[in-house]
């Protein structure tokens, strides 16, 4: 990343721990996590910020003088070639000056056998598969904060054959650099202030077809973005809710029968900040014959549907309208279910502001129980299983007694494609010993081709 000097300075050890250049799990001397550039400068006033980059191609932020800054900064920027953004925030610090050191007195370019002093016994060391660097885990590892590790003859830990896990290390292993991750607790995110909108079936929808015994089409308003359309189809009345006229952009909500009441029904659309993002509709269940409502249509049973819009498909469920308050449980579910889809998208956008070595140091809440199961994170992360014919998951544990390091290999095979004949994706995932959430330490994809459109091994390279 950077050329920086691995000569050890006797009196470096005996600096100061002022909080001009104290670590802690939120900063580097005077730069914070959540700062803006601008605010990151004036509080290192004659320091240098230039943009920089990384071997991933990561937009970064060198500060201090040319080739040798005291700390790099992500603040999520994207273009490594843009000049650097005043106005972006700070999400990530990797400090590289030994000037700087943690409240212990852990730095960049101290002996790693000298760490271990400040935070107890080396638990574990990693290479991450994508970039190759090596980070520690102490038995006390300090919250929201990340050790880097080098050699400068060679690996800094101790591995066997292909392996990318230890315990033991090199003498000449030292402390690279100290990033600062912060301690993320989706807790403390600004909690949504939900609503509910209304659409009439009846007022203000207007109706195509029904020429000539055709199909009649209805569009009613809706909310946001959406809007309601209901269509007859023979023998039933089919529901959608719509994102405009691309059918690709709307959710199936129910088959009702013919009968069913629009001039009287109203659909609610939850809503979060003023944005829809479910649908709660009373809706019936009928005899059926063959499969089809049985006319003359009579309910048998009734029940409010609870239906997640476009990026809520974990909302999905049904109320049995003779429950006490089945309303208020219809909107407790789809509130709950919005809750849990913002946290898996915190959790993967948190993963994306930290490109490096990711972790998360708290779970969000109970309710959130995915990330505590490591195949269920893994599924977050894969296509759904569509237009292939086989998916194998292959979990790897180092040890038999302890899995709390998986290799995770998803192999699609059996494309539905005249050049590709299906992909491989390979996780590392971690399981953080505090909160119990499985953690992606790294991720590659790579793909086979067809016979005869190119290679028959799985690589990166594009297929005939």
């Amino acid at each position: 990343m950077m050329n920086v000097c691995l000569i050890l300075v006797a009196s470096v050890a005996g600096q100061t721990k002022s909080n001009e250049k104290l670590i802690t799990a939120d900063s580097a001397g005077p730069v914070k996590l959540g700062m803006t550039v601008r605010e990151a400068r004036q509080a290192m006033k004659g320091v240098p910020f230039n943009r920089t980059s990384d071997g991933e191609g990561v937009a970064l932020i060198a500060v201090g003088p040319g080739d040798d800054p005291v700390m790099t900064l992500y603040a999520g920027e994207e273009d490594p070639q843009a000049p650097v953004d005043d106005r972006a925030k700070i999400e990530f610090i990797e400090v590289w000056s030994p000037v700087y050191q943690t409240a212990e007195g852990v730095r960049p370019e101290m002996k790693l056998s000298e760490a271990e002093k400040k935070y107890g016994p080396v638990k574990e060391i990693v290479i991450s598969e994508i970039e190759s660097r090596e980070f520690v885990d102490f038995a006390k590892q300090p919250k929201g904060l990340q050790f880097r590790l080098i050699n400068p003859n060679g690996m800094a830990g101790n591995y066997r054959g292909t392996e990318t896990r230890t315990k033991t290390y090199s003498p000449g292993a030292l402390i690279f650099s100290v990033q600062v991750i912060g301690i993320r607790n989706f807790d403390d995110e600004p909690k949504p202030a939900f609503s509910s909108v209304y659409s009439d079936l009846n007022k203000n929808c207007k109706s195509e077809g029904g020429d000539d015994g055709g199909h009649v089409s209805t569009i009613c308003p809706g909310a946001g973005d959406y809007r309601i359309q209901y269509f007859d189809s023979a023998t039933t009345l089919e529901f959608r809710a719509e994102k405009g006229p691309d059918f690709e952009n709307s959710v199936y909500l129910a088959s009702q029968a013919l009968n069913y009441d629009t001039k009287n029904r109203k659909i609610e659309w939850r809503m979060a900040d003023g944005k829809p993002f479910a649908v709660i509709m009373r809706t019936y269940v009928y005899q059926t014959e063959d499969g089809l409502i049985k006319y003359p249509a009579k309910p048998i049973n009734e029940f409010l549907i609870v239906k997640g819009l476009l990026g809520f498909d974990n909302i999905d469920f049904r109320v049995d309208a003779k429950t006490a308050d089945a309303n208020a449980k219809a909107r407790e579910l789809a509130d709950n279910g919005y809750q849990q889809a913002e946290t898996a998208d915190l959790y993967f956008k948190f993963l994306d502001i930290n490109p490096f070595n990711l972790k998360i140091q708290k779970a969000s809440a109970a309710k959130e129980s995915w990330v505590k199961f490591p195949t269920q994170v893994v599924v977050q992360l894969i296509p759904e299983f569509d237009q292939f014919r086989t998916r194998t998951i292959e979990m790897k544990s180092e040890f038999a007694d302890v899995a709390e390091n998986l290799t995770v290999i998803v192999t699609d095979d059996g494309y539905a494609d005249d050049s590709v004949r299906g992909e491989r994706y390979w996780f590392e995932i971690k399981k953080d010993s505090v909160s119990g959430v499985w953690i992606v330490v790294s991720a590659k994809r790579a793909w086979v081709c067809q016979q005869n459109r190119g290679h028959q091994d799985y690589s990166t390279e594009p297929c005939l």
